[in-house]
């Protein structure tokens, strides 16, 4: 649970909703001394009065702003683990093709 206020700068990740699709946004001010205002990178929205960052990412939309760097992590973790259930697959076809 974050208990300190990230820096102006720092990106963030935005989930989305079902009316809103998923971004990347920037830190750009704070607001009543415990809120973040966020303007999207490369884009044209932005979000005022965001109460919460997380820093760490479940890959769900329970947290609906997290870090980029946790974003980041997540997507590389999500990477591998389907690298390695594609090379699984691979090896046990190879298995199934060799025993017959």
């Amino acid at each position: 649970m974050q208990t300190y206020m990230l820096t102006i700068g720092t990106k963030v990740y935005y989930t989305g909703d079902m009316a809103n699709h998923d971004g990347h946004f920037v830190i750009v001010a704070y607001r009543n001394g415990a809120q973040y205002d966020l303007k999207e990178i490369d884009g044209d929205r932005d979000f005022r009065g965001v109460r919460f960052v997380a820093t760490e990412y479940k890959g769900n939309c329970g947290d609906r702003f997290v870090t980029r760097e946790a974003w980041e992590a997540n997507r590389a973790a999500r990477i591998e683990e389907s690298k390695r259930a594609f090379y699984r697959a691979n090896y046990l076809a190879h298995e199934r093709a060799t025993q017959s």
